[in-house]
Formats: structure tokens, sequence, C-alpha cells
């Protein structure tokens, strides 16, 4: 949590190129906050004087890790001290280029990509930056794109004042009940981003039932202010929802997507494995439409999309055995999607990782339909095995490991040939790594492949400052207030 004690300015925020860049501590209510200090200097302050401090403040400006719903944050507010984000700061910053902003609890990453990739396709240039791995707030400054794709997490847009011109949701499954206090929050913050001024267009997934009650109500919305505008002449016409994947300009059914009913491409020649990568594709087609007429031949440039690392990544095969690193999986509801995709062969699925409350049934009943064996993870994973046994798969399928070596190592051993390794945590790696993508390439080390970083999206810039919170004490909600999170897995 990084305080800026800006000088009187005319209204709304700024953030000019020599703000701070900081390393952040957190430990069980006291934190410590140091890095390259304003020009203009600053005070280092820790423990109990940190309220007091930051009350003296204009601008507290906040890592995402941080909830906006701890209690020292609530009364910073009711003191009149703005709390806000780097990204915050960004987009409340005037600009006559469109913002597409891709949300959802997964699929953001990989969508706002191929928003990106599709529209350069297109011949627009683009500005990607976000969640997905360069702050927005490093934009300043650079060259005017035609549009920016902006991946959003919900820990950024739970205290926007200012929103994107497309809003773009993924899906809506519980998640993040700790930092949020609880799922109804969660998604109440997340979806704030379809309502934010200047919100023109909002995409949403028809195959999602929550995101179906949201357009829903964004269509009654939409036609209550057409109805008062009618008969006021009032501007503010609120915009009808666009939906695509069971429904829409762009569908997917069967492995295939099509557009309109013509068919566009089929799974095998995306280089993404899954239906849920499909939807991906659909939600990226549709948002891309909003913005730039797509050439016919667009399957042309989806095909040459580089898939992102660590989200069912084939890092190939040892003894005829494929071994898949799908480390940015942190719900039960990503492993089903994982589990699916690979649903033609005998699996070893490695999971479990950090305990938000993860309920692993639905999941444990799938697997119970297939030819597995499980290896579970602390914390998470003896949840995962008790659930995988309640549901029917036998005893000597079941196995725990205390880390991510002896689970390679079993791994290793009940591989089936023909058959694949998953890695497909169904939790955060927060307390034995330091992010999933160190997760990732330690599997990858592991099984035989290196753990060199692979190339990042194009587009990303280079690798952001190094930000560290390590947490202790109670979970986010409870008496002394939500615990900062790595700002990492969403």
């Amino acid at each position: 949590m990084v305080a800026l004690d800006a000088p009187s300015r005319p209204p709304g925020p700024h953030l000019g190129p020599g703000s701070a860049r900081v390393s952040r501590d957190l430990r069980s209510g006291s934190a410590r906050v140091s890095g390259d200090l304003p020009p203009s200097g600053g005070t280092e302050v820790s423990g109990a004087e940190i309220l007091p401090a930051l009350l003296e403040c204009d601008v507290v400006v906040r890592s995402p890790g941080v909830s906006t719903h701890r209690p020292e944050l609530q009364a910073l507010r009711r003191h009149g001290v703005a709390v806000v984000t780097s990204t915050g700061l960004w987009l409340a910053e005037p600009r006559n280029v469109p913002v597409i902003g891709v949300t959802g609890t997964k699929g953001k990453s990989t969508t706002a990509a191929l928003t990106a990739h599709l529209l350069r396709g297109a011949g627009l240039v683009i500005e990607l930056a976000g969640n997905i791995g360069r702050s927005a707030i490093e934009l300043l400054g650079a060259p005017t794109p035609d549009c920016y794709v902006i991946e959003l997490s919900s820990y950024q847009i739970a205290d926007l004042e200012c929103g994107v011109d497309v809003a773009v949701f993924t899906n809506l499954h519980p998640e993040h009940a700790d930092w949020h206090c609880s799922t109804a929050q969660y998604y109440t913050d997340k979806l704030r981003l379809a309502e934010l001024a200047p919100v023109r267009a909002v995409v949403l997934n028809a195959c999602d039932a929550r995101l179906e009650e949201v357009a829903a109500h964004l269509r009654a919305a939409a036609a209550r202010s057409a109805g008062v505008e009618a008969r006021s002449g009032a501007a503010g016409v609120r915009p009808e929802p666009i939906e695509y994947g069971c429904r829409g300009q762009f569908t997917s059914t069967d492995g295939v997507v099509r557009r309109g009913t013509s068919t566009l491409l089929c799974e095998s020649a995306l280089g993404l494995r899954g239906s849920h990568n499909l939807l991906n594709l659909c939600a990226a087609l549709t948002a891309a439409e909003t913005r730039a007429e797509l050439p016919e031949d667009i399957a042309a440039t989806i095909k040459t999309f580089q898939p992102l690392t660590h989200r069912l990544q084939s890092l190939g095969f040892r003894d005829s055995v494929e071994w898949i690193d799908d480390s940015i999986s942190t719900t039960p509801e990503s492993v089903i999607a994982a589990v699916a995709a690979l649903a033609d062969r005998p699996l070893v699925l490695i999971g479990g990782g950090f305990d938000r409350g993860q309920d692993y049934r639905e999941l444990a009943a799938i697997l119970a339909t297939r030819d597995v064996v499980i290896i579970g993870l602390p914390a998470t994973g003896t949840r995962l095995v008790r659930q995988a046994r309640d549901a029917g798969i036998a005893t000597h399928n079941l196995l725990e490991a205390n880390d991510l070596d002896r689970a390679v190592a079993l791994a290793r051993e009940r591989a089936k040939r023909g058959g694949s390794v998953l890695l497909s945590p169904g939790a955060p790696s927060f307390g034995q790594f330091s992010s999933f993508e160190h997760r990732g390439m330690r599997f990858a080390e592991l099984a035989g492949f290196g753990g060199s970083p692979a190339p990042e999206a194009k587009g990303l810039g280079g690798p952001p400052a190094p930000v560290r919170v390590r947490c202790g004490g109670p979970s986010a909600c409870e008496a002394k207030g939500s615990v900062g999170r790595p700002h990492d897995e969403r």
C-alpha cells in the first residue's frame, strides 16, 4: 500500500512519470513501505504509524492485492482521503482512444491477448496491458494507439470510478471470497465494469448462467433508459448487451466456432485446447468487432495466435506421456475445463494449493468417470482426494505429496503410455511458490523440460517491476480486515 502526498491540483487524479516504484511487505496487520520516493521527498512509516500517516495524505494508491474492503481503507475514505489504484488513475486520464476492458473469473488473459491479436490483424495499432503483465499506468507518455485492450481483475474493478468503453465478461464463478468478504460481493465488484461510465458496449458469455442473468438485467435497463430518453429527450441510453457463445454473431458448439451460420474454424486449427478456449475466441471476436470491421479471412489471423504459457500448455512428451502445464488454474471450474479438454486419454492429475474453501465435489464426480490418478498437494489436495474417494475413485488411485517435487515423481511412476500428466491445481500457489508462473516453471523443470520463462504476449513490453506481498495473520474480512494478496492469480 503506497501513499502519495499530492500537492493541490485541478480536479481529477493525476500521476506523473516520476511516480515511485515500490516493493511492499505486509504481515498480519503491519506493513513496511519502501521504494524510490517521489522527487518531492516522502515519509517511510510502519506499524501503528501507518493509518495516522495516511490520514494526512490527499491520495492513497493501493496495490491491487490489498483489499479495498479493509477497515483502514474504509476509514480513509470516510475522512475524505482518495483511495485509488494505478489502473484507476490511468482510466481517469482524458483520452480520445477507446478502451476495451476484459474481465471474468477465468480466461481473461487469453481473451485479452486474442482481442489485441485480432485487432492488429485488422490493421489497428493496439496497446495490450493491465493484469496480463504490463501495468496500464506504464502507458502514460507512450505513443497513442488506435485502441487499448486492458485485462482487469476484480481487485482492480472493485473501486474504479471510471470505466472502459467496451466491457467484456468471460464467465463468473465463485472466487476470491477472502478478498471481497463474500462470493456475492465478488460478483458485485466484478460486475461494476458493466455500468461504469463511459461504457458503450457490454459483451457477455451467453453460455454462462450468471452472466445470462446480467444480460437480462442490462436489457431491462436499456429498455427503461430508452423510454426515459424518448419521453424527456435526456441523453444516456444504456447499452444492450452483446452476447456470444450460445447465441450472437460468434457461437461455439461441438468444437467449432461459427460466424453467423458459417463455420469459421475448428478447435484443431486454433492451437488452444478445450471448449472454454473456443468461448474465449468468441468473446475476443465479438469485442474486436465493436471496434473494427474484421476481414473475411480473419481465420488466417486466428491461426497465427501464440497461446499464453501455463494455460493447458503442452510441455512435450517423455516415454510416450504428455506433460501439460495448467498452473494458471486456481478454481475447481478451471480444472473441470482442463480435464474436459483431455477427454481421450488416461490422466494423472496433480491438484491442490492455497485454501480458499474450494469445493471439489463436482470435479470429483467428473473424474470418477475417467481413467485417472489424483495426486493432492497441500493444502487443498487433502480435500480433493477425500472428495474424489467419496465420488467412488479407488483408493489406490488417490495419492498425496508434501510438495511438487514428490508429486512429479509419483506422477512419473503412475502415468500410462499414451496418457497425460496434468498440473491443474484448482488453487492459488500462495505459501509454496511466488506465483503461478513460478509453480509452472518448477513443474516444467521437474518434468525434464527446463524452467525458462516463455516469451510474453506481443505488446506487453518488459516485465513489470517486482512487487512482493507476504501474507500472514487473519484471513480477509476478519476483525483486523482483509490481508493483502499478491496480485498474480486473478
